[in-house]
């Protein structure tokens, strides 16, 4: 009787020099044959040898050979392992980005299943690939890693990623990303011009628009009902070195905080909204939750809050010490 799938696994991987085992393992079970005979040794014959046996297999991707690139068969397969055998394909190593670096990254919405680009050094070409192989000018500027896997970083992900995905998708990646501390606007804007990728212009467009001057999409509904007050909500604004609200308004101690089903539906999410708004209050705001609800109201919505405006006005209360925007 043969050995179990992970049996053979085990038992081929035996048969490598341990430097070879070692390299399975940092590289989620993918191998080269440049790394084979350039770094590890490995004779062009031992190499063929391990192929007839079926000690090794190529990579294939979408049913496409992976040419010189190699990975033990049976038992389990990692679920990055085919990122980091497109990167190897791309010799000596490209990066990769797009919306599967997004899901490596803990994206929302996002998988390592997702379609990728693989970012490689002006001048270099790679044929025969059933993947978009793109010639990056930037290519040393956002290295990173993510485990065994060789990424563009969350920002020239985001960029490549516009090759594919707009609108309110867009805006809720960026937003992710923001709320993470993975984006930061203007670098974002520097990559997405540097680039010159014309799909990039929508996400330009929208940074330069403001529309990120809001955290997410309840915001930007709720941004159009007090647009035209004056002067103008500050929107993602300190009020003290720890605190950042949603929205405060600029003439009376008035702060909006949004509360989205996802970000503040649960309980633990909602006790630490109630202990934000003691903390806030303890400084001297007046906090109004707002919520889906309450937006889909936008008239009853805005009476509300010019009503609590006019009484804090009437009262004379004035605005505690301002800390500073966000950049």
């Amino acid at each position: 009787m043969g050995l179990p799938s992970a049996g053979r696994a085990c038992h081929a991987r035996a048969m490598f020099p341990s430097p070879v085992r070692s390299r399975l393992r940092r590289q989620a079970g993918v191998v080269t044959r440049p790394q084979l005979v350039r770094d590890h040794g490995c004779g062009e014959g031992q190499v063929e040898g391990w192929l007839r046996r079926g000690v090794i297999e190529v990579c294939q991707h979408q049913g496409v050979p992976l040419t010189g690139t190699y990975r033990v068969p049976g038992g389990g397969v990692p679920p990055d392992q085919h990122l980091v055998a497109a990167a190897l394909r791309c010799r000596p190593e490209g990066w990769i980005a797009g919306p599967a670096t997004l899901g490596l990254l803990g994206f929302e919405g996002y998988k390592v299943t997702d379609p990728f680009v693989v970012l490689v050094p002006p001048g270099r070409v790679v044929a025969n690939v059933p993947f978009p192989v793109v010639q990056d000018p930037m290519y040393e500027q956002h290295r990173a890693r993510c485990g065994p896997v060789p990424i563009a970083g969350p920002t020239r992900s985001v960029v490549e990623a516009t090759r594919t995905i707009s609108g309110k998708r867009l805006r809720t990646t960026v937003d992710y990303g923001k709320w993470k501390r993975l984006l930061d606007l203007r670098a974002l804007r520097a990559c997405a011009v540097a680039t010159g990728l014309p799909e990039a212009a929508e996400l330009i467009a929208m940074i330069d628009d403001g529309v990120f001057d809001q955290d997410s999409e309840g915001e930007r509904a709720l941004a159009p009902i007090l647009g035209d007050l004056r002067p103008a909500p500050l929107w993602q604004y300190w009020v003290s070195g720890n605190r950042r609200v949603d929205c405060l308004l600029a003439d009376v101690p008035l702060i909006l905080e949004y509360l989205g089903d996802v970000a503040h539906g649960r309980p633990h999410q909602r006790a630490h909204d109630h202990g934000r708004n003691r903390d806030l209050e303890a400084l001297g705001y007046v906090v109004l939750e707002v919520t889906v609800e309450d937006v889909a109201q936008p008239e009853i919505l805005r009476a509300t809050v010019l009503g609590i405006r006019a009484g804090l006005l009437a009262a004379g209360a004035r605005q505690p010490h301002l800390a500073r925007p966000t950049g």
